[in-house]
Parts: C-alpha cells; sequence; structure tokens
C-alpha cells in the first residue's frame, strides 16, 4: 500500500484483458484512484485489473491486481472474422476464415458460428473452448462470394450469443455457374392451346404473377388471336 505522502509519484492504469494499452491513467493525490466507465455497453464486458508505477525512472511499478469480472447484460461483445489471405480467391482453391472472441473469464467453452449474408441459417458452426477457430471453405466458387460474418454463443445453460462481427467481404471471379435468368436446356415445347370446337384460343406467351396466398408462383397464359376451328363433317 502506498503512503499518501508519496503517491503523488506514482501513476495508476486501468487494464482490460482483451486490450494491449491501459484504458485510463490517474495521477492521484492519494493512495488510490477511482475510474469510471460511463455509460457502459455489451462491449465493456470483461476482465480488468490495476497497477501503478513510478512516473521517474527507472518506473519500477506492481504487479497487476486481481481480476475483476464486469458483465453487462444483453449480448455478448463483438468478435472478429478475418482472414491470413488475400480475399480474392481463384476458383478451385480454399480459403479459410478466422474468427476470434475477447478474453472472459466467465466464459470457459462457447459455439462459433459462420454466416453468409443472403443465406438462411448458419453455413459452419465450431465449439471450442480456444478464443478464435477457422473455418474452411474447400474448393470455392463463385457462387461462395458474398459478405461474411461470425458470432459466438455461451456453451453454458445462459446461452448469450454476441453480435455478429463486422463483415468481411469474399470474391471469387467468374460468373455463377447456372444463372436462373438464363435456359440452358434442350428446347422448349410449343405451348399448348386452350378452349376446345369454334373457338379456340392460341397461347403465345404468359406471365408469371404472384398470388396473395402463400406468395406462389403462378404461371398464367396470355390468350392471342381467337381462330375459328374447323368441324369435320361425317
Amino acid at each position: 500500500m502506498l503512503s499518501p505522502s508519496s503517491s503523488h509519484d506514482y501513476i495508476f492504469a486501468l487494464l482490460e484483458a482483451k486490450s494491449l494499452e491501459p484504458l485510463q491513467l490517474q495521477s492521484p493525490t492519494e493512495s488510490q484512484a477511482a475510474f469510471s466507465l460511463p455509460s457502459v455497453k455489451a462491449e465493456d464486458t470483461g476482465s480488468y485489473s490495476c497497477l501503478y508505477y513510478r512516473k521517474t525512472p527507472p518506473y519500477k511499478g506492481s504487479n497487476p491486481s486481481h481480476l475483476l469480472e464486469l458483465i453487462v447484460s444483453g449480448p455478448l461483445p463483438k468478435p472478429t472474422l478475418w482472414a491470413k489471405a488475400d480475399l480474392v480467391v481463384a476458383p478451385g482453391t480454399s480459403s479459410t476464415l478466422w474468427c476470434s472472441r475477447p478474453r472472459l473469464s466467465s466464459l470457459k467453452e462457447v459455439t462459433f458460428t459462420l454466416w453468409k449474408a443472403g443465406t438462411p441459417g448458419p453455413l459452419q458452426q465450431q465449439p471450442s473452448a480456444d478464443l478464435w477457430t477457422d473455418f474452411s471453405l474447400p474448393s470455392v466458387t463463385p457462387r461462395d462470394t458474398g459478405s461474411y460474418s461470425c458470432t459466438y454463443k455461451d456453451r453454458t445453460a445462459s446461452g448469450r450469443e454476441s453480435v455478429p462481427s463486422d463483415a468481411l467481404e469474399l470474391v471469387v471471379p467468374g460468373e455463377p455457374a447456372g444463372d436462373p435468368g438464363e435456359w440452358s436446356g434442350p428446347p422448349l415445347p410449343s405451348l399448348p392451346t386452350w378452349g376446345q370446337g369454334h373457338g379456340t384460343y392460341i397461347a403465345n406467351s404468359c406471365d408469371i404473377i404472384i398470388s396473395n396466398l402463400g406468395q406462389n408462383l403462378m404461371m398464367v397464359p396470355k390468350l392471342g388471336d381467337r381462330r375459328r376451328g374447323t368441324e369435320t363433317k361425317t
């Protein structure tokens, strides 16, 4: 414990486990310092400690204090999604995305999840007791181009989940195979006729509409010229 008379020769530092730099520094006139965290949010969840050191050489200081776990209710802090290699990947090669989370003493094991924008449901999930995991995308194609993100979830009964990471854009050059806007199959048969007898209508095209019930696609014939049929005399 510092004596009040010598405390002004020291600097107090507030540390957080996931940061390499002190969060706050103070030079108090007493033997203790008070650090304030105004308007805390989920990102402030973490393991905090403090230490003090001399202002002048040889800058001798204390060991860090015991960790104090601060838990802010709501989603867990945001993870980071990153790649070691270039994000423009040649078709047929493999790409690996890494998801890392902050160090929180309250979390022992989590499930990491990889997401892709526009794809319902998770792409991959990995349980891990480490602070990171990797997601492999083997033999990528242009269809793998897109915006990816990751989350992690506590595997205990609390089931707390993080907010999504910042998006990571993966690009696989080329045109996606099987463009739905182009028909690459065999020639389509001629459209049938509707009606019978003298008043036969010839369908020369069709419209696609969306019904109000269940958002189903329906193909509706567009009727063309009315052509008179012929009678067969017996």
